[in-house]
């Protein structure tokens, strides 16, 4: 498993730097500089990719320093494990636990909404994928918004960080 993993890499890397479609959706620097500035939120990351294969992705849009910790596909297979994970390591990075209805999971799927909820978790659906508003409101989420450029007002009434 490691030497698949290994290769893996190697090709993301290639890859990652010889694609020029690699794009930072309108509005993710916005609202990550804002929220990283607050000493009362905690940015993590839930992802099935490997951690370093995150790293690599992330890294390409200079996005790494927002992510100080998370739940990797190489921490658990099953995504709502990882979610966990992830929250566990924020409450250590904090040095508390927060509430559960202090966390919220972010995705562009069904399947990291259902993941989050079943991490007892809240869920805000970004329909910035394949998947439609309506898609992510069926499976589930808290609040769905079409992106954090023009809908950023209503995720942070929604959450409650305004």
């Amino acid at each position: 498993m490691a030497a698949i993993v290994e290769s893996y890499l190697e090709f993301l890397n290639s890859e990652i730097d010889s694609t020029s479609s690699y794009k930072i959706l309108p509005g993710i620097e916005a609202i990550l500089n804002s929220l990283s500035g607050r000493s009362d939120i905690a940015i993590g990351l839930a992802t099935g990719n490997v951690e370093a294969g995150a790293r690599i992705k992330l890294e390409r849009g200079n996005l790494n320093r927002y992510f100080r910790f998370g739940g990797f596909g190489s921490d658990s297979e099953n995504r709502t494990d990882l979610v966990r994970q992830g929250a566990e390591r924020a409450a250590a990075f904090m040095g508390c636990k927060p509430a559960a209805s202090d966390v919220f999971v972010i995705g562009d799927t069904p399947r990291d909404i259902v993941a989050g909820r079943e991490a007892g978790f809240l869920t805000v659906g970004v329909a910035t994928g394949k998947y439609s508003k309506a898609e992510l409101t069926e499976s589930g989420a808290t609040v769905v918004i079409s992106d954090f450029e023009h809908e950023r007002g209503q995720f942070l009434r929604t959450t409650r960080i305004e």
